[in-house]
Protein backbone atom coordinates (compact mmCIF):
# COMPACT_ATOMS: atom_id res chain seq x y z
CA UNK A 1 0.00 0.00 0.00
CA UNK A 2 1.12 3.24 -0.89
CA UNK A 3 0.15 6.54 0.51
CA UNK A 4 -0.83 8.97 -2.55
CA UNK A 5 -1.28 13.10 -2.23
CA UNK A 6 -3.52 13.85 -5.33
CA UNK A 7 -3.87 16.93 -5.99
CA UNK A 8 -6.62 17.64 -8.38
CA UNK A 9 -10.28 19.03 -8.65
CA UNK A 10 -12.29 17.06 -6.40
CA UNK A 11 -15.68 17.48 -9.12
CA UNK A 12 -13.88 16.00 -11.80
CA UNK A 13 -15.10 12.74 -12.71
CA UNK A 14 -11.52 11.79 -14.19
CA UNK A 15 -10.41 13.03 -10.70
CA UNK A 16 -12.90 10.62 -8.87
CA UNK A 17 -12.13 7.76 -11.29
CA UNK A 18 -8.75 7.80 -10.62
CA UNK A 19 -9.55 8.04 -6.35
CA UNK A 20 -11.92 5.26 -6.41
CA UNK A 21 -9.90 2.68 -8.45
CA UNK A 22 -6.86 3.50 -6.32
CA UNK A 23 -8.58 3.25 -3.04
CA UNK A 24 -10.46 -0.21 -4.39
CA UNK A 25 -6.08 -1.03 -4.87
CA UNK A 26 -5.85 -0.56 -1.34
CA UNK A 27 -4.07 2.84 -1.63
CA UNK A 28 -4.31 5.39 0.62
CA UNK A 29 -5.49 8.93 -0.74
CA UNK A 30 -5.48 12.66 0.37
CA UNK A 31 -6.95 14.67 -1.92
CA UNK A 32 -6.07 18.43 -2.77
CA UNK A 33 -8.38 20.22 -4.31
CA UNK A 34 -9.28 24.24 -4.81
CA UNK A 35 -13.20 23.82 -4.91
CA UNK A 36 -15.50 22.11 -2.31
CA UNK A 37 -16.89 18.53 -3.49
CA UNK A 38 -20.72 19.37 -5.10
CA UNK A 39 -21.68 15.76 -3.84
CA UNK A 40 -21.07 13.55 -1.52
CA UNK A 41 -19.80 10.98 -4.00
CA UNK A 42 -16.97 9.84 -1.82
CA UNK A 43 -18.95 9.01 1.47
CA UNK A 44 -18.50 4.81 1.10
CA UNK A 45 -14.61 5.14 0.44
CA UNK A 46 -12.12 3.48 2.85
CA UNK A 47 -8.63 5.07 2.91
CA UNK A 48 -9.97 8.47 1.51
CA UNK A 49 -9.53 11.94 3.23
CA UNK A 50 -9.56 15.54 1.53
CA UNK A 51 -8.89 18.78 2.16
CA UNK A 52 -10.74 21.73 -0.14
CA UNK A 53 -9.79 25.42 -0.12
CA UNK A 54 -12.12 27.39 -1.88
CA UNK A 55 -16.13 27.34 -1.51
CA UNK A 56 -16.90 28.49 -5.41
CA UNK A 57 -17.67 26.27 -7.95
CA UNK A 58 -14.89 26.75 -9.91
CA UNK A 59 -12.66 29.65 -11.27
CA UNK A 60 -14.89 31.63 -13.96
CA UNK A 61 -11.73 32.19 -16.03
CA UNK A 62 -7.94 30.78 -15.92
CA UNK A 63 -5.93 33.45 -15.95
CA UNK A 64 -2.31 34.12 -14.94
CA UNK A 65 -3.75 36.58 -11.95
CA UNK A 66 -5.70 33.24 -10.86
CA UNK A 67 -2.13 31.39 -10.53
CA UNK A 68 -1.08 34.11 -8.43
CA UNK A 69 -3.69 33.26 -5.92
CA UNK A 70 -3.19 29.93 -5.85
CA UNK A 71 0.03 30.35 -3.97
CA UNK A 72 -1.91 31.79 -1.30
CA UNK A 73 -2.84 28.42 -0.58
CA UNK A 74 0.95 26.52 -0.50
CA UNK A 75 0.93 26.85 3.17
CA UNK A 76 -2.32 24.82 3.36
CA UNK A 77 -1.17 22.52 0.96
CA UNK A 78 2.00 22.13 3.01
CA UNK A 79 0.20 21.38 6.47
CA UNK A 80 -1.80 18.88 4.25
CA UNK A 81 1.63 16.95 2.87
CA UNK A 82 3.49 16.97 6.54
CA UNK A 83 0.36 15.67 8.45
CA UNK A 84 0.02 13.06 5.27
CA UNK A 85 3.86 12.12 5.02
CA UNK A 86 2.92 10.39 0.88
CA UNK A 87 5.27 8.25 -0.82
CA UNK A 88 3.86 9.81 -4.24
CA UNK A 89 2.86 13.08 -5.11
CA UNK A 90 0.41 13.20 -7.70
CA UNK A 91 -0.75 16.16 -9.66
CA UNK A 92 -3.93 16.59 -12.28
CA UNK A 93 -3.53 19.60 -14.42
CA UNK A 94 -0.05 20.80 -15.13
CA UNK A 95 -0.79 24.59 -15.20
CA UNK A 96 -2.64 24.77 -11.45
CA UNK A 97 -2.66 21.75 -9.60
CA UNK A 98 1.27 20.85 -11.23
CA UNK A 99 2.55 24.48 -10.61
CA UNK A 100 1.36 23.83 -6.52
CA UNK A 101 3.37 20.47 -6.39
CA UNK A 102 6.26 21.68 -7.52
CA UNK A 103 6.21 24.06 -4.24
CA UNK A 104 6.34 20.41 -2.02
CA UNK A 105 9.84 19.51 -3.16
CA UNK A 106 8.97 15.79 -2.95
CA UNK A 107 10.25 13.02 -4.96
CA UNK A 108 8.54 10.99 -6.81
CA UNK A 109 6.34 14.01 -8.03
CA UNK A 110 4.12 12.93 -11.39
CA UNK A 111 2.02 15.24 -13.24
CA UNK A 112 -0.94 14.60 -15.86
CA UNK A 113 -1.58 16.74 -18.35
CA UNK A 114 -5.17 17.12 -19.56
CA UNK A 115 -5.55 19.35 -22.59
CA UNK A 116 -5.79 23.14 -22.01
CA UNK A 117 -3.05 23.31 -19.91
CA UNK A 118 -0.76 22.60 -22.30
CA UNK A 119 -2.41 23.57 -25.63
CA UNK A 120 -3.72 26.54 -24.23
CA UNK A 121 -1.65 28.02 -21.37
CA UNK A 122 1.71 28.00 -22.08
CA UNK A 123 0.76 30.24 -24.93
CA UNK A 124 -1.08 33.45 -22.60
CA UNK A 125 2.47 34.80 -22.33
CA UNK A 126 5.93 34.49 -21.67
CA UNK A 127 5.54 33.89 -17.91
CA UNK A 128 3.02 31.05 -18.81
CA UNK A 129 5.27 29.87 -20.37
CA UNK A 130 8.37 29.61 -17.86
CA UNK A 131 5.84 28.06 -15.65
CA UNK A 132 5.02 25.20 -17.38
CA UNK A 133 8.52 24.76 -18.20
CA UNK A 134 9.55 24.58 -14.35
CA UNK A 135 6.28 22.33 -13.77
CA UNK A 136 8.02 19.80 -16.59
CA UNK A 137 11.46 20.62 -14.89
CA UNK A 138 10.63 19.34 -11.30
CA UNK A 139 8.61 16.44 -12.54
CA UNK A 140 9.61 12.69 -12.09
CA UNK A 141 7.09 11.39 -14.64
CA UNK A 142 4.99 13.16 -16.88
CA UNK A 143 1.76 11.64 -18.11
CA UNK A 144 -0.41 12.49 -21.06
CA UNK A 145 -3.93 11.61 -22.02
CA UNK A 146 -3.37 10.99 -25.75
CA UNK A 147 -0.43 11.04 -28.17
CA UNK A 148 -1.24 13.99 -29.51
CA UNK A 149 -0.67 15.23 -26.39
CA UNK A 150 2.44 13.95 -25.64
CA UNK A 151 3.81 15.69 -28.72
CA UNK A 152 2.71 18.81 -27.49
CA UNK A 153 4.39 18.16 -24.04
CA UNK A 154 7.59 17.31 -26.11
CA UNK A 155 7.96 21.23 -27.38
CA UNK A 156 8.17 22.38 -22.73
CA UNK A 157 10.44 19.26 -22.37
CA UNK A 158 12.74 16.34 -23.38
CA UNK A 159 11.63 14.54 -20.76
CA UNK A 160 9.93 11.15 -21.64
CA UNK A 161 6.05 11.17 -21.71
CA UNK A 162 3.84 8.14 -20.24
CA UNK A 163 1.03 8.10 -22.35
CA UNK A 164 -1.90 6.73 -19.84
CA UNK A 165 -5.43 7.63 -21.20
CA UNK A 166 -8.32 8.87 -19.01
CA UNK A 167 -10.22 5.05 -18.77
CA UNK A 168 -13.80 3.98 -19.21
CA UNK A 169 -15.97 1.91 -16.65
CA UNK A 170 -17.04 -0.56 -19.36
CA UNK A 171 -18.78 -2.24 -16.56
CA UNK A 172 -20.40 0.54 -16.61
CA UNK A 173 -20.77 2.30 -20.04
CA UNK A 174 -22.51 -1.34 -21.74
CA UNK A 175 -24.74 -2.01 -24.43
CA UNK A 176 -28.40 -2.07 -23.57
CA UNK A 177 -31.31 -3.05 -25.46
CA UNK A 178 -34.48 -0.09 -25.01
CA UNK A 179 -37.55 -0.60 -26.35
CA UNK A 180 -38.31 0.00 -30.64
CA UNK A 181 -39.69 3.18 -32.08
CA UNK A 182 -39.74 4.66 -35.71
CA UNK A 183 -37.97 7.37 -34.40
CA UNK A 184 -33.47 7.57 -34.54
CA UNK A 185 -32.48 9.58 -32.16
CA UNK A 186 -29.37 11.72 -32.60
CA UNK A 187 -27.48 12.26 -29.05
CA UNK A 188 -24.96 15.19 -27.97
CA UNK A 189 -23.71 14.41 -24.31
CA UNK A 190 -21.04 17.25 -23.76
CA UNK A 191 -20.72 20.74 -22.67
CA UNK A 192 -22.40 23.58 -24.58
CA UNK A 193 -19.37 25.02 -25.70
CA UNK A 194 -18.57 26.57 -29.16
CA UNK A 195 -15.32 24.61 -29.07
CA UNK A 196 -17.14 21.31 -29.41
CA UNK A 197 -19.07 21.92 -32.30
CA UNK A 198 -22.83 22.19 -30.87
CA UNK A 199 -23.98 24.88 -33.30
CA UNK A 200 -22.10 23.07 -36.40
CA UNK A 201 -24.73 20.34 -35.39
CA UNK A 202 -27.58 22.10 -34.84
CA UNK A 203 -27.23 22.95 -38.65
CA UNK A 204 -26.59 19.80 -39.74
CA UNK A 205 -29.89 18.27 -38.12
CA UNK A 206 -31.82 21.16 -39.66
CA UNK A 207 -30.71 19.45 -43.34
CA UNK A 208 -30.72 16.25 -42.41
CA UNK A 209 -34.24 16.53 -40.59
CA UNK A 210 -35.58 17.84 -44.19
CA UNK A 211 -34.84 14.14 -45.80
CA UNK A 212 -35.71 11.94 -42.74
CA UNK A 213 -38.41 13.33 -40.82
CA UNK A 214 -38.45 10.46 -38.24
CA UNK A 215 -34.96 11.77 -36.42
CA UNK A 216 -34.37 13.64 -33.11
CA UNK A 217 -31.73 15.70 -31.65
CA UNK A 218 -31.25 15.02 -28.27
CA UNK A 219 -28.85 17.45 -26.43
CA UNK A 220 -27.50 16.45 -23.11
CA UNK A 221 -25.34 18.86 -21.30
CA UNK A 222 -24.96 22.55 -20.18
CA UNK A 223 -22.55 25.76 -21.03
CA UNK A 224 -22.20 28.92 -21.39
CA UNK A 225 -23.51 29.07 -24.93
CA UNK A 226 -26.66 26.91 -24.01
CA UNK A 227 -29.33 29.83 -24.44
CA UNK A 228 -27.21 31.04 -28.09
CA UNK A 229 -28.18 27.06 -28.98
CA UNK A 230 -31.65 27.40 -27.75
CA UNK A 231 -32.29 30.49 -29.95
CA UNK A 232 -30.73 29.04 -33.18
CA UNK A 233 -32.97 25.73 -32.67
CA UNK A 234 -36.18 28.33 -32.41
CA UNK A 235 -35.07 30.49 -35.75
CA UNK A 236 -34.19 27.08 -37.61
CA UNK A 237 -37.87 25.88 -36.59
CA UNK A 238 -36.57 22.61 -34.85
CA UNK A 239 -38.32 23.19 -31.44
CA UNK A 240 -40.19 20.01 -31.86
CA UNK A 241 -37.39 17.72 -32.65
CA UNK A 242 -34.80 18.85 -30.32
CA UNK A 243 -34.69 18.37 -26.59
CA UNK A 244 -32.65 19.65 -24.26
CA UNK A 245 -32.30 17.73 -21.06
CA UNK A 246 -29.92 19.83 -19.12
CA UNK A 247 -27.05 18.79 -17.30
CA UNK A 248 -27.02 14.94 -15.91
CA UNK A 249 -25.02 13.69 -12.91
CA UNK A 250 -22.12 11.21 -14.20
CA UNK A 251 -23.48 7.91 -12.74
CA UNK A 252 -26.44 8.69 -14.85
CA UNK A 253 -24.89 9.55 -18.13
CA UNK A 254 -24.62 5.73 -19.00
CA UNK A 255 -27.99 5.60 -18.99
CA UNK A 256 -28.17 8.70 -21.77
CA UNK A 257 -25.59 7.08 -23.65
CA UNK A 258 -27.84 3.60 -23.65
CA UNK A 259 -31.27 5.58 -24.79
CA UNK A 260 -29.50 6.91 -28.51
CA UNK A 261 -29.16 5.88 -31.80
CA UNK A 262 -26.19 7.85 -33.01
CA UNK A 263 -23.77 10.03 -30.77
CA UNK A 264 -22.35 12.93 -32.60
CA UNK A 265 -19.30 14.55 -31.41
CA UNK A 266 -18.63 17.73 -33.71
CA UNK A 267 -15.91 19.30 -31.90
CA UNK A 268 -13.40 21.64 -33.45
CA UNK A 269 -10.76 20.50 -31.30
CA UNK A 270 -10.32 18.00 -28.24
CA UNK A 271 -6.85 16.55 -26.78
CA UNK A 272 -8.77 13.72 -26.17
CA UNK A 273 -12.47 12.50 -26.59
CA UNK A 274 -14.01 10.71 -23.45
CA UNK A 275 -17.35 11.34 -24.80
CA UNK A 276 -16.61 8.88 -28.13
CA UNK A 277 -15.16 6.18 -26.07
CA UNK A 278 -18.23 6.49 -23.24
CA UNK A 279 -20.43 5.85 -26.35
CA UNK A 280 -18.35 3.16 -28.10
CA UNK A 281 -18.21 1.17 -24.73
CA UNK A 282 -22.10 1.34 -24.85
CA UNK A 283 -22.38 -0.01 -28.29
CA UNK A 284 -23.17 3.20 -29.95
CA UNK A 285 -21.75 4.32 -33.41
CA UNK A 286 -20.36 7.75 -33.39
CA UNK A 287 -19.62 10.37 -35.70
CA UNK A 288 -17.37 12.45 -34.92
CA UNK A 289 -14.29 15.03 -36.63
CA UNK A 290 -10.85 13.75 -37.50
CA UNK A 291 -9.00 16.03 -35.61
CA UNK A 292 -6.75 16.14 -31.92
CA UNK A 293 -7.05 13.09 -29.50
CA UNK A 294 -10.58 12.21 -31.72
CA UNK A 295 -8.27 10.49 -34.55
CA UNK A 296 -7.21 8.40 -31.64
CA UNK A 297 -10.25 7.40 -30.06
CA UNK A 298 -12.19 6.64 -33.15
CA UNK A 299 -11.10 4.35 -36.42
CA UNK A 300 -12.98 5.62 -39.39
CA UNK A 301 -15.58 3.33 -40.94
CA UNK A 302 -14.91 1.02 -38.57
CA UNK A 303 -15.88 2.28 -35.05
CA UNK A 304 -17.30 5.70 -36.24
CA UNK A 305 -17.87 8.10 -39.21
CA UNK A 306 -15.06 10.99 -39.22
CA UNK A 307 -15.55 13.99 -40.86
CA UNK A 308 -14.04 17.24 -41.30
CA UNK A 309 -14.54 19.89 -38.89
CA UNK A 310 -16.52 22.65 -39.32
CA UNK A 311 -18.22 20.56 -42.81
CA UNK A 312 -21.65 20.99 -42.29
CA UNK A 313 -22.90 19.17 -45.64
CA UNK A 314 -20.43 16.32 -44.50
CA UNK A 315 -22.23 16.03 -41.06
CA UNK A 316 -25.92 16.18 -42.13
CA UNK A 317 -24.53 13.58 -44.75
CA UNK A 318 -22.90 11.19 -42.06
CA UNK A 319 -26.34 11.52 -40.03
CA UNK A 320 -28.72 10.18 -42.71
CA UNK A 321 -25.82 7.81 -43.83
CA UNK A 322 -26.06 6.11 -40.06
CA UNK A 323 -30.08 6.42 -40.07
CA UNK A 324 -31.36 5.13 -43.02
CA UNK A 325 -28.80 1.82 -42.26
CA UNK A 326 -29.17 0.11 -38.73
CA UNK A 327 -26.80 -2.87 -40.04
CA UNK A 328 -23.94 -0.29 -40.43
CA UNK A 329 -24.74 1.09 -36.89
CA UNK A 330 -25.10 -2.17 -35.32
CA UNK A 331 -21.26 -3.12 -36.79
CA UNK A 332 -20.05 0.12 -36.01
CA UNK A 333 -21.19 -0.23 -32.49
CA UNK A 334 -20.14 -3.44 -32.04
CA UNK A 335 -16.41 -2.74 -33.68
CA UNK A 336 -16.50 0.69 -30.98
CA UNK A 337 -17.52 -1.60 -27.66
CA UNK A 338 -14.48 -3.94 -28.59
CA UNK A 339 -12.10 -1.56 -29.24
CA UNK A 340 -12.92 -0.04 -25.93
CA UNK A 341 -12.45 -3.07 -24.30
CA UNK A 342 -9.14 -3.77 -25.75
CA UNK A 343 -7.72 -0.21 -25.14
CA UNK A 344 -9.48 2.41 -23.32
CA UNK A 345 -10.89 0.26 -20.29
CA UNK A 346 -10.48 1.93 -17.01
CA UNK A 347 -9.27 -1.42 -15.59
CA UNK A 348 -6.46 -0.93 -18.43
CA UNK A 349 -5.45 2.60 -17.20
CA UNK A 350 -5.48 1.77 -13.94
CA UNK A 351 -2.99 -0.62 -14.41
CA UNK A 352 -0.55 1.60 -16.28
CA UNK A 353 -0.60 4.18 -13.52
CA UNK A 354 0.19 1.55 -11.41
CA UNK A 355 3.29 0.19 -13.23
CA UNK A 356 4.53 3.97 -13.30
CA UNK A 357 3.88 4.55 -9.38
CA UNK A 358 6.49 1.20 -8.76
Amino acid sequence: MKQILILSDINSTHTQKWVISLTKEGHQIMLFSFTNPLSNWYDSLPNFNFTCLNKNKKYKKRTLLSKINYFKSISILKKTYRNFSPDIVHSHYASSYGLMGTFLNHSPYYVSVWGSDVFTFPKHSFISKYLLKRVFRKSDKIFSTSHIMAKEIGLYTKKKVAVIPFGVDTEIFKPHKRNKTNKIVIGYIKSIEKIYGIDLLIKAFSVAIKVNNQLELKIIGDGTIKQKIKDLVSELKLGNSVQFSGWIAYDHIALEYQNIDIFVNPSRFESFGVSVLEASSCGIPVITTNVGGLKEVSKNNVTALLIQPENIKELSSAILTLACNSKLRNELGGNGRQFVLENYSLKYSINRLLEEYK
